[in-house]
């Protein structure tokens, strides 16, 4: 948070293949911070030791009291196809309950706490705290009764969206019908009112500061990354009264980072869709301009 005392080293707990780790960890060695980095998928590359409430040891660094640890994306322990199912499922679930346990016994500063990312990944938490900021948002039921989903869709327009950052597919948010609600008794699906979106709006929120990129929606599009998958439409805007609700937003899931997604109606009125404590923002114009170095001061414990 701001106002902490400067790191004595940074762990970027982030998986090999996230670029956003990539740029912010090149931007802490310029400004000359010690920086680390590991994630469950490349943990046990090196010797690992666990001292609780001491240390833990990567290799050759040492993460203990003072450390900052930017807990990003996890990643997961890879199968060890030499053992039994049974046998590497419990190396694999001890080596990431191990490696958690032992960070979090001790004094190291989080970005975020482990626990608060979990809570707030959740898009029906977030949803929740919003609305008791006094924000708008859509009209939300998660359900696999289509009695309940044909009673919301009589209502107007509905669309359809997955929650959970699994390893499986990654569907495009998209307008459900009554001919598809006999697919629902087959698992819990989250179903939202449409909001009339004239555009979009994507929010990097760290600390006490968001910057805010939007994008005009063309006519009939629901998702933006179906339309534009790279995200060139969006253009960082100044738009202060989303920033503090952003932020507000942040502050109330407990972090001190997030990615926000939010629609603006036709009426110029923005609705809070998202967040995401480990979103994406690295494809944004301009963002390895302003984000990165943000990102690196906040790891740092320097000021923005």
């Amino acid at each position: 948070m701001t106002g902490s005392a400067p790191a004595v080293g940074v762990l970027l707990f982030a998986t090999a293949r996230d670029a956003h780790a990539d740029v912010v960890g090149a931007s802490l060695c310029e400004a000359g911070v010690r920086m680390a980095r590991v994630a469950f998928d490349t943990v046990t590359d090196a010797p690992l030791v666990l001292r609780p409430g001491k240390a833990a040891e990567f290799g050759r660094t040492i993460v203990s009291d003072g450390w900052t640890v930017w807990w990003r994306r996890a990643g997961h322990v890879p199968a060890d196809e030499g053992l039994a199912a049974a046998e590497d499922l419990l190396r694999r679930e001890e080596t990431e309950f191990l490696v958690l346990g032992g960070l979090l016994s001790i004094p190291v500063r989080w970005v975020d706490e482990p626990f608060a990312v979990l809570r707030a990944e959740r898009t029906l938490t977030q949803l929740a705290v919003a609305a008791r900021l006094g924000l708008p948002t859509p009209e939300t039921v998660a359900t696999n009764d289509p009695s309940v989903a044909r009673t919301l869709i009589a209502a107007g327009p509905v669309v359809a969206k997955a929650t959970s950052p699994g390893v499986g597919l990654a569907p495009f948010v998209d307008a459900v019908g009554l001919d598809q609600l006999d697919l629902l008794p087959a698992g819990p699906t989250l179903l939202q009112r449409q909001i009339a979106a004239a555009a979009d709006a994507r929010v990097v929120v760290i600390e006490e500061t968001a910057w805010v990129w939007c994008r005009e929606r063309s006519t009939g599009e629901i998702d933006w990354r179906r339309t534009d998958p790279t995200g060139a439409g969006f253009s960082l805007s100044e738009w202060p009264e989303l920033s503090h609700s952003a932020v507000a937003v942040t502050h109330a899931l407990h972090l001190s980072t997030s990615v926000q997604d939010w629609v603006v109606d036709e009426t110029g009125q923005p609705w809070f869709l998202e967040a995401n404590p480990a979103g994406a923002w690295l494809f944004l114009a301009d963002a390895e301009k302003v984000i990165v170095p943000a990102m690196a001061a906040h790891l740092a414990g320097r000021p923005l």
